[in-house]
């Protein structure tokens, strides 16, 4: 469970921002969205095959790129 020490002289709205900051951090807002229906195993895993994928042409490209910026400036 994420929580806070509001400091001694510190606003209230100050603290709220950090709480924000640290539950955002921890990903709680993304596991709520996810967590709001049920999701089949293998939905789950088609979509993680995705977002795999994804990531790794990003990280070709980035790569691909830093070798050899001409190649994708055409």
């Amino acid at each position: 469970m994420t929580y806070i020490i509001v400091r001694e002289g510190e606003h209230l709205d100050a603290a709220i921002r950090r709480l924000k900051r640290y539950v955002e951090k921890a990903g709680i807002p993304r596991e709520l969205r996810q967590r709001e229906r049920y999701e089949k195993p293998a939905k789950k895993r088609q979509r993680e095959l995705a977002a795999a994928k994804k990531r790794q042409l990003k990280k070709q490209k980035f790569l691909l790129n830093k070798i050899s910026p001409s190649f994708y400036k055409k």
